[in-house]
């Protein structure tokens, strides 16, 4: 990451017995820093990197976590490509300017609702859009689109390549394309974990579990201080039950 810059996006993986259960925070999620005044969760990698950003969000869920990968958004578009796409259920019509829009440089996404296939770049778009700051009658996120919505995009996404992979219809594809996504994925990420473990973890995420997308507070959420997001205690407790089968053995 680059100095004093922000987690993007911050994904919980629980991974065990053949599955791989995920679990998205908010970036805007308010918490505690240490050594810091309490503020969005995501503030913790520019304070101290990636090992105050584990810290913060072990702290805040009360749990321990056992190692950190970091993804290069560039890599994952490249991944996304590689294996032709994805495919993913948009549950309301969506229209949004990334970077100025298309006009000025940037990206301009239209999804209709129900299925669309994406690209690398617009699945990438997709997942990263929180707000649109492009004043364009033509084109806007629905009413009320934040932070919560973005990391269900995420997760969209997420399925989708679980989706391309495991398709019937798409093997021989993927197995064309195999040498490919084994080149391309590697450069989408930095990891403390070794170069065997790596890649299971990486195939665990997006192949295990349901597919269903866990979002920390997107029931209870409510707005905190400077523009925040307040997660109550008790929607921690119950996210951590459905990763971990358990509570935390931390308040």
């Amino acid at each position: 990451g680059c100095p004093g810059a922000r987690a993007d996006t911050l994904l919980l993986l629980g991974a065990g017995g053949g599955q791989c259960k995920k679990l998205s925070i908010p970036r805007d999620s308010f918490a505690e820093i240490p050594g810091q005044d309490a503020q969005k969760i995501n503030a913790a990698y520019a304070f101290g990197g990636a090992a105050l950003q584990i810290e913060t969000v072990s702290n805040f869920l009360g749990i321990p976590i056992d190692h950190v990968v970091i993804m290069n958004f560039t890599g994952f578009a490249d991944f996304i490509n590689a294996i032709g796409g994805v495919k993913i259920d948009v549950p309301e019509k969506l229209c949004a300017n990334i970077s100025g829009g298309k006009k000025n440089g940037g990206t301009t996404i239209r999804l209709q609702e129900g299925s669309n296939t994406l690209d690398g770049n617009d699945a990438l778009a997709y997942a990263r859009t929180r707000e649109d700051t492009v004043q364009d009658p033509k084109c806007q996120l629905p009413a009320g689109y934040d932070d919560l919505d973005r990391a269900a995009a995420q997760q969209r996404v997420l399925n989708g390549i679980k989706g391309r992979l495991t398709s019937p219809l798409r093997l021989p594809y993927n197995f064309i394309k195999g040498p490919i996504i084994g080149w391309d994925a590697p450069k989408a990420f930095v990891s403390d974990m070794g170069g065997f473990t790596l890649p299971q973890v990486a195939m665990a995420a997006i192949l295990g579990g349901s597919g269903d997308t866990n979002v920390l507070g997107e029931k209870s959420a409510t707005p905190g201080p400077a523009s925040s997001l307040f997660i109550p205690q008790g929607a921690c407790q119950e996210a951590v039950q459905k990763l971990t089968g358990g509570d935390p053995p931390r308040e």
